[in-house]
């Protein structure tokens, strides 16, 4: 069993010379984390719309590149899939889709109502036959439309054209000695159907007789235990040159000979042992006219070139990324596009299209020679012997031309930068992040000395440790940038003089860690720095022109963060920072700034290389970009097209002198020619998928894929579209586009999303026309259209408009009438309303007189009143020029004789004075106090008040004064008369009414104060046994404008007006006042108040 093993390795080594790195081939992957329903792929097939449905043994698949679809059986659903095991698909001329399952026979879906159907629903045979619970092969003759089926039962034929059924039952039929088994595949043509079995091999049915004819293989396997074994047929094709293969599962690729009667194996590939899994081949199909793809069951694939000697072995690696997800295939499928499906035994799918983008990745690995032993790259370099240097976090790694490691130095720690002596071929310089600068030789990587930061011990050296940049002075000198200083450095005398930022000096270097040292063709050196901005010098005057990040300067660089500075071939400076992509104006000493907003990939620029064409390549954070400066635009690229990684890093960028470009990054470096970064030039087919109101599915017949237009009623005005773009070749860079016809004039931009969501279109006839992109941003710009008809609501309608115009005739025609009627009575209500009108106007002319004489009436009180004021004034002024002249007489007495005054004589005198001032006095209080009343300045507070109190205060009060008289006075109120009032006011009745009959009632007199409830008031008399009044004057008493004023029975004087303060203040208490008296017998004045609202 050894021997038969190292003959197989022996054989694939004889085989290299002719095999292909497997890097060439990159797959894109569908797995169970995508949406597929299970990872045992047993068939692909695409369908007439361009669908791709994938049979697994749970569930059938449709794919669109964006959107898997799942079919199951529905326990519940007698339409669902029979059998969740799917063993083949295939289509026939009238787009019916068929399924084979395992278990559940033959049946055919209905992608109307989205439904499955056995297919014995369509045969008109009337007996039952049985074609098999396990289909595994379908077969269409296109030319005939005839399906046929291969099963553990035998061979079916049903003719679509009249729904007939023949079928062939191979479970008695033998080859030799054996029955041949199941049948595993058919190739129906003309005359004939070829039929894979299970143990006999390849079989020939000759349609115009019916005879079955069996096709050895020549040199067969043969298996010990079952030497009649005739051979297993999987797969049978039919190249473009007529040639017939056979895939066999053990006897590897077999071709039909000329006259048809055996099989041979491929003269190129001889099995040198038995069970080399190269030759147990599941499948096998044509990727184009000359290539044959073959799937096997635990070898990987193998890709032959018909017209050469060459294999390319494609195997399941893990280390390798877009490689095959498994070793163990079991189905090939090639699309209408020429990409390749491959169907694992457990793992999915893997798509190969054969237009990729050729982005090599040399990549970390954990053993052999083939890549790299770190992932992070900060340098590249390659010699002129073509050995590729690669420094990163991790040492350094040397490379021969089929990159093959031929050195590794880990132990020099993280190798930030490479450097070639220019004088001695086999030195090699090495900045160190945190090491210095060190020495080594290239022809072992040998190290040869190390140079670290100076100090007075060791003056030889650099200053700083972080070594990030070197570049020749001359050819003995460097120039080595760290985060301290720009050094030049004595390869000969290892000492350095180095510059630092002054910030005194604003033509010192810039301030931060030098990352880029560049000379242009100028003769100027470029410094850039990480935080510090760019400057330059010429020559070596160390004069340095500084530029730095100014928000208020628009020419200004658009970052102080400088990762690499490069001159192109036409002497354009590009700057690559953190803020995107400068270039360098020499007129202006400005700079352009371009970023994501013009297209950048991504604004943090790490690297920049210009190939032979004059485009200029940025590595970046989120991919590489392509900038052509004659058009500026850009083509960008990132890690589904086959890149180390989206993230690159600043320093790892090299271009070699046979234009092969080099970007590292966090995984390796990614390896390319420009020209060999191929474009998807195949414009893609557009599908609508899916229609949902309300966010359900809609029926729709014929399905939404073939329909060009949708009728809806008015309340479906709103819905969901989904559409696809049927480019599998990495379809999550397809772009799209809709516009609504009849409604917008430019394209609506979904980027990836293909669902747009249509909200209150309207009613009427809509156009909603999708326009899409492949992943390289080829459009198909004619795209596909579906015309929405929106029925209009009743309101809007033909016949309600129509009835609509009819009601407004007719109530037109109803309204004129209903005017002329009502004109009629209108007039006739017109004479009545002249009647009327005319009796009112000499009832109103009536009203005139009354009121022109209610004016005169008015006029004459008005003219009473100003009468009544000019007299009330007149009397004012009497009242007070008494007083005044008793004050001014007895003044000028007393100024000019009050020496001879005697005490007593003073005396008199100034109680004169104060008599006539107290008088004075009283007047103006009651006058002003009757001027608020009348102006109503004087503010009420109405409460309960117990009027038993007031009174007993005022008899109390005024008592001395009855007594000088010898007046009884008294109160015959009881406790609790309680009235609604404002105290004050009250207050000031009962003191004036007391006051006045004491004054005018004589001497043994007497003065009865004497109240008495009534339902709603409280009525309190004041009764006198004084001199009286007469009727005349007892008019006058309340009137302002009539003098009534007397004096007392002691000759008191008054001032005129208490009783009219008194008559304000009971009517501002909403009470009244009234008199009764008659001369000789005394008076009594009685006023009403509201009771207390408690009472």
């Amino acid at each position: 069993m050894i021997n038969k093993i190292l003959a197989g390795i022996f054989f694939l080594c004889l085989l290299m010379p002719s095999v292909y790195a497997q890097s060439e081939y990159r797959f894109e992957s569908i797995t169970k984390a995508q949406g597929l329903s299970q990872g045992t792929i047993n068939v692909i097939f695409e369908d007439h719309d361009g669908f791709m449905w994938f049979g697994t043994n749970d569930g059938l698949n449709r794919y669109d590149g964006k959107k898997i679809v799942v079919y199951r059986k529905n326990h519940n659903n007698g339409f669902s899939l029979p059998n969740n095991n799917i063993l083949s698909i295939n289509q026939d001329i009238q787009h019916k889709l068929w399924i084979g399952t395992h278990g559940n026979g033959l049946c055919f879906f209905d992608p109307i109502h989205n439904t499955f159907h056995p297919y014995n629903e369509l045969i008109k045979n009337p007996e039952k036959i049985n074609i098999g619970e396990n289909i595994y092969c379908i077969s269409i003759d296109t030319v005939n439309n005839i399906l046929w089926t291969g099963s553990n039962n035998g061979v079916a034929k049903l003719n679509l054209n009249d729904n007939t059924l023949d079928f062939v039952d191979f479970r008695t039929y033998k080859v030799g000695t054996r029955y041949v088994g199941n049948i595993y595949c058919m190739l129906a043509e003309l005359n004939q159907v070829w039929i894979g079995t299970d143990i006999g091999g390849l079989l020939r049915l000759n349609l115009k007789d019916n005879s079955i004819t069996a096709i050895p293989i020549q040199d067969r396997w043969l298996r010990p235990e079952e030497p009649e074994h005739q051979g297993t047929i999987l797969k049978i094709i039919r190249d473009k040159s007529g040639q017939l293969w056979a895939a066999s599962f053990g006897d590897y690729i077999l071709k039909l000979n000329t006259d048809e009667h055996s099989l041979s194996k491929m003269d190129r590939a001889i099995p040198l042992y038995e069970k080399n899994p190269f030759y147990f081949l599941r499948s096998i199909v044509m990727a184009d006219d000359t290539t044959m793809w073959c799937a096997s069951s635990s070898g990987g694939i193998q890709i032959i070139h018909l017209n050469s000697n060459k294999i390319e072995l494609i195997d399941y690696n893990p280390f390798i990324q877009n490689g095959i997800n498994s070793s163990g295939l079991k189905t090939l499928y090639c699309d209408k596009s020429g990409g390749v499906w491959i169907g694992n035994n457990g793992h999915g799918i893997n798509y190969y299209y054969p237009v990729n983008k050729k982005f090599q990745h040399l990549a970390p690995t954990n053993s052999g020679t083939s890549g790299l032993t770190f992932r992070s790259v900060r340098r590249i370099y390659r010699d002129q012997d073509k050995r590729l240097w690669i420094g990163g976090y991790g040492g350094i790694n040397a490379f021969d031309r089929n990159f093959k490691r031929i050195i590794d130095i880990p132990a020099i720690g993280n190798a930030y930068y490479l450097h070639p002596d220019p004088v001695d071929d086999e030195i090699l310089w090495v900045g160190v992040e945190g090491g210095g600068l060190q020495k080594i030789r290239k022809k072992d990587g040998f190290h040869l000395a190390g140079y670290t930061s100076v100090n007075p011990i060791h003056e030889k050296g650099i200053v700083g440790t972080g070594i990030y940049c070197i570049q020749d002075k001359n050819l003995d000198e460097l120039w080595v940038g760290t985060e301290t200083a720009l050094n030049i450095f004595n390869k000969k005398t290892c000492r350095s003089s180095f510059f630092v930022h002054d910030d005194s000096n604003k033509f010192s270097i810039p301030n931060g860690r030098i990352r880029v040292i560049f000379e242009d063709s100028k003769n100027r050196t470029w410094i850039g720095t990480l935080g510090g901005g760019l400057a330059f010098m010429k020559g070596n005057d160390f004069i340095f022109n500084n530029f730095s990040y100014d928000p208020k300067d628009s020419s200004s660089i658009s970052s102080n963060i400088i990762y690499c500075v490069i001159e192109s071939k036409s002497a354009q400076i590009y700057v690559g920072t953190d803020g995107g992509l400068n270039l360098f104006d020499e007129k202006t000493s400005g700079f352009k700034k371009i970023n994501t907003r013009d297209g950048l990939i991504n604004d943090v620029v790490y690297g920049i290389l210009e190939d032979e064409d004059g485009n200029i390549w940025l590595s970046t954070n989120e991919g590489i970009s392509c900038y052509n400066p004659t058009t500026g635009r850009f083509r960008n690229y990132d890690q589904q097209d086959g890149l180390q990684a989206d993230e690159f890093n600043s320093g790892a960028y090299y271009k070699d002198d046979e234009g092969t470009l080099y970007l590292g990054g966090i995984n390796g470096v990614s390896i390319f020619r420009p020209h060999d970064l191929l474009d998807n030039n195949k414009i893609p087919k557009i599908v609508f998928t899916q229609l949902k109101i309300g966010g359900k599915p809609v029926v729709i017949d014929p399905p939404i894929a073939n329909a060009r237009e949708i009728k809806l009623n008015y309340n479906n005005q709103s819905f969901t579209l989904e559409f696809a773009a049927l480019n599998y070749y990495k379809p999550q860079k397809n772009q799209y586009a809709y516009r609504i016809m009849e409604m917008h004039n430019k394209w609506i931009q979904l980027g990836n999303e293909n669902t747009v969501n249509i909200a209150h279109l309207g009613y009427g006839n809509f156009t909603i026309k999708v326009i899409a992109s492949n992943n390289d941003g080829v459009w198909n710009n004619e795209g596909v259209s579906l015309k929405i008809m929106i029925d209009p609501p009743y309101w809007a309608t033909l016949w309600f408009r129509a009835l609509l115009v009819l009601t407004i005739v007719l109530l037109v025609s109803v309204f004129f009438y209903l005017r002329i009627q009502t004109l009629r009575e209108t007039k006739s209500q017109l004479q009545d309303e002249v009647e009327a009108r005319t009796k009112e106007l000499m009832a109103t002319n009536r009203e005139l007189v009354t009121e022109i004489e209610s004016r005169v009436k008015t006029e004459k009180e008005l003219l009473a009143a100003n009468q009544t004021k000019d007299k009330f004034f007149s009397i004012i002024a009497h009242d007070l020029k008494n007083p005044f002249n008793v004050l001014l007489g007895f003044t000028e007495l007393m100024s000019t004789e009050f020496d001879q005054f005697e005490p007593d004589e003073l005396k008199e005198s100034i109680q004169a004075i104060r008599k006539s001032t107290v008088g004075i006095y009283e007047l103006l209080e009651n006058l002003l106090t009757w001027a608020n009343s009348q102006h109503g300045k004087l503010e009420l507070y109405p409460q309960d008040i117990d009027l038993f109190d007031i009174t007993n205060s005022n008899i109390q009060l005024l008592t001395a004064q009855a007594n000088q008289k010898e007046i009884d006075l008294k109160s015959e109120l009881v406790n609790k008369t309680v009235v609604w009032a404002d105290k004050n006011s009250v207050n000031t009745v009962l003191r004036n009414l007391i006051t006045n009959a004491i004054k005018f009632t004589p001497e043994n007199g007497s003065v009865i104060v004497s109240a008495k409830e009534t339902e709603m008031e409280v009525l309190v008399s004041v009764k006198d046994t004084g001199v009286g009044m007469s009727e005349d004057n007892l008019t006058k008493l309340f009137r302002i404008d009539q003098q009534f004023k007397t004096n007392g029975t002691a000759n008191e004087k008054g001032t005129g007006l208490g009783l009219i303060l008194c008559h304000e203040f009971v009517r501002m208490n909403h009470g009244t006042i009234t008199v009764s008296s008659s001369p000789g017998k005394g008076s009594i004045f009685t006023f009403a108040l509201p009771k207390s609202q408690l009472a």
